[in-house]
């Protein structure tokens, strides 16, 4: 982890001093759309192989049929996506990124579309059958690329080569997560000619709402407070609400791993509503204190971490600060019980919860940003996770209840 956050902390160093506030800017908009694209396939697949990887555990047949059906139906779906985003990159480029001449980056993540999407089932393979060395290490090769593509092309072609750097992540996610797949038991080539099953296709499928809804409402409701910073402040307050998003990534990025390596798979296995319980508390316990500690601490130093990390174009984003560590702490509190009906819940019940929820970011954007620009963006943040515990812990609540009562399957 503490690889990890050294590799961040330099990518987000490069790409602040070579591309300044509005650069980041527009490079947050590309990434936002990279994330949510990827994420509406990408997002259901990696929940279902998870799952169902720890369920069928030594049952290789089964875990062959699956892999073999998943990586059919991935090319099936990509290609024609990638056609898409080829043809519209002009439109795309002019719409997303306020420039039609940033066209070649958005063609250049259309053509290599389909890696990302492999790459990330070369991911969930690994998370799913809990071999966390893998998962870091491809995490960290991830990043560590990124880093060498943004430090070689932003500063020769400046806001082009970091658009460019972007749009190669996903031929790196392939490489990467290929080179560590190699020789592991829970990647066999053999899967790759095994049969196509339409059952197999449909238990992942059945994923797919819940984890794309939550893959694309974030990144979408992003570049809508984004856009309606932009409108109201510059491209330049963009940059600085991106560039305190940034930074807030490199801490919770170690427990948004943590989610996912260890607490999905977790709670995807628990029956028992007490024992469920036990788990929860225990995130709570070691999760929350954790993150506002940390916040606390990243708070008291923020001219200093400006400073180190950023330039002294991005000194004014010391005043979102506050509201930003605030709102940190409630999201990865609000993300443990979200994760908890990821695994016990009805997708459709959680799709329909992430959808709510980003409409909801982006109604308290357009009321707290008209008056206080980049400041109101980090408040709309701080609203909406709030919104979100609420309504998560609640349906947590229901959801042990009826496991209490023994209903099938716990889901609601």
């Amino acid at each position: 982890m503490a690889v990890q956050m050294v590799a961040s902390f330099l990518s987000v160093k490069v790409t602040s001093v070579y591309l300044g506030p509005a650069g980041i800017g527009v490079l947050s908009q590309l990434q936002s759309f990279m994330s949510m694209t990827l994420g509406v396939v990408s997002g259901g697949v990696n929940t279902g192989v998870i799952r169902l990887t720890a369920e069928y555990g030594t049952d290789l047949e089964r875990r062959r049929t699956l892999v073999s059906t998943i990586v059919r139906a991935l090319i099936f779906v990509g290609v024609p996506a990638s056609l898409i985003l080829l043809l519209t990159a002009p439109w795309i480029a002019e719409k997303l990124l306020d420039d039609a001449s940033y066209a070649p980056a958005v063609m250049l993540f259309g053509g290599l579309y389909i890696c990302g999407l492999i790459g990330s089932l070369l991911l969930g393979l690994a998370n799913g059958a809990k071999d966390y060395t893998s998962t870091t290490f491809i995490n960290i090769g991830n990043i560590l690329a990124s880093l060498v593509l943004f430090t070689l092309l932003s500063p020769m072609y400046g806001i082009a080569g970091g658009l460019a750097a972007a749009a190669l992540a996903p031929l790196m996610s392939l490489a990467v997560s290929a080179f560590f797949a190699r020789r592991k038991p829970w990647f066999d080539r053999s899967a790759l000619s095994s049969v196509f099953s339409r059952n197999e296709l449909r238990r992942v499928a059945a994923f797919i709402p819940m984890a794309a809804a939550s893959a694309v409402v974030v990144p979408l409701a992003q570049i809508m407070v984004r856009d309606i910073l932009a409108a109201h402040a510059g491209m330049g307050a963009v940059g600085l609400l991106q560039g305190v998003w940034r930074l807030s990534d490199l801490y919770l990025g170690i427990f948004v791993s943590m989610f996912s390596m260890y607490y999905l798979p977790r709670f995807a296995e628990i029956k028992g509503a007490s024992e469920l319980r036990h788990e929860i508390g225990r995130g709570l316990l070691y999760i929350v204190p954790s993150v506002a500690l940390i916040s606390a601490a990243i708070y008291l130093l923020r001219d200093l971490l400006i400073a180190v990390i950023f330039t002294h174009e991005f000194l004014p984003m010391r005043d979102l600060f506050a509201w930003q560590m605030i709102g940190n702490v409630f999201r990865m509190a609000s993300w443990l019980f979200g994760y908890v009906l990821v695994a016990k819940a009805s997708p459709l019940l959680f799709a329909a919860i992430e959808i709510s929820t980003g409409g909801v970011w982006v109604a308290f954007a357009y009321w707290f940003v008209p008056k206080g620009g980049a400041v109101g963006a980090v408040q709309s943040y701080v609203a909406t996770y709030t919104f979100y515990l609420i309504i998560t812990m609640c349906l947590v609540f229901v959801v042990t209840r009826k496991m209490d009562r023994g209903s099938k399957g716990a889901e609601i």
